[in-house]
């Protein structure tokens, strides 16, 4: 993986959260997108640990947007840390 790839995945889920319109559900959707890029990136690596590493990065997001809307679903009083 290189250093941009890295770079720009990092400053997408710093940013991608802010200013998006919506609560938990939208936030589901940008976790998705996230694991969704995570699996793009891992079909064009050759290195068999950064294949490995991205897809268990992508199962962890595709988890986060899980709880994400389980969260929604069950209380609509959450914290803030769980909010964008």
């Amino acid at each position: 993986m290189t250093v941009e790839e890295q770079d720009t995945g990092t400053k997408a889920m710093r940013t991608g959260l802010h200013g998006e319109v919506g609560h938990l559900m939208m936030v589901a959707e940008i976790y998705r997108r996230y694991a969704a890029e995570c699996v793009s990136m891992s079909q064009r690596r050759e290195n068999v640990s950064d294949k490995a590493l991205l897809l268990q990065m992508a199962t962890m997001w595709l988890h986060l947007a899980e709880f994400a809307e389980k969260n929604e679903s069950t209380d609509d009083s959450s914290p803030n840390c769980m909010r964008p």
